[in-house]
């Protein structure tokens, strides 16, 4: 008898560690009350020196780890951003920045005096350049994939080549570490080996831990 209680016991606490686990996955919401310029986040990257980039429907926010220094673009002044829907983002093999926007125009960044200059795309080499934009596929060093969409069904997913297992992440109103907004248009592993995720509603940063 007591054998028999002793593994309903042992059982009960596995099914509610693993019940716990599975419910505590952690996403860190950054949002327009954080700095962000927009909740929109349309493509994420990092650069060289440490950077975060975050492109979004009204403005290009570039993050130090601690606050946003936002640009958008200026009608009087003519080396502002061309407009402010930020379709992707490019880096090349010297490191110089390239945002393309809504308006299709390529926008070269000058880091020395914060300013940025049209230039065509013929006219520069982006064929190795490291780069990340609206559509939401990431493959990171661990042969994982994730994907998200524009559909209100399809949060953010996750694949494991190597294994075939899958995992999905919603959003859920009653828990306000859940992803903040199931439309998913950006996925990106920085080098510190934190995972961002941009939304239709503001930005996460996933704690798998």
């Amino acid at each position: 008898m007591h054998k028999k209680f002793l593994v309903i016991v042992i059982v009960l606490i596995l099914f509610t560690a693993l019940s716990k686990a599975q419910n505590d996955v952690v996403f860190h919401h950054i949002t327009v009350e954080n700095g962000l310029s927009q909740s929109a986040v349309t493509c994420i990257f990092q650069d060289r020196n440490g950077f975060m980039w975050f492109g979004t429907q009204d403005g290009l926010n570039r993050y130090d780890g601690y606050s946003f220094k936002i640009f958008k673009n200026n009608p009087r002044d003519r080396n502002s951003i061309t407009d402010n829907f930020i379709y992707s983002i490019y880096e090349d093999k010297s490191g110089t920045l390239y945002f393309e926007t809504q308006s299709g125009k390529l926008n070269k960044y000058n880091p020395v005096n914060e300013s940025f200059t049209v230039v065509s795309p013929d006219s520069i080499d982006l064929s190795d350049a490291k780069m990340n934009s609206v559509l939401a596929i990431y493959n990171d060093r661990a042969n994982i994939q994730w994907s998200g969409g524009l559909s209100k069904e399809t949060g953010l997913k996750m694949v494991n080549k190597k294994t075939g297992e899958t995992k999905s992440f919603m959003n859920d109103p009653k828990n306000h570490f859940s992803l903040s907004d199931n439309k998913v248009y950006s996925v990106l592993r920085d080098k510190s080996g934190t995972l961002w995720v941009g939304t239709f509603n503001g930005l996460n940063k996933f704690d798998e831990e």
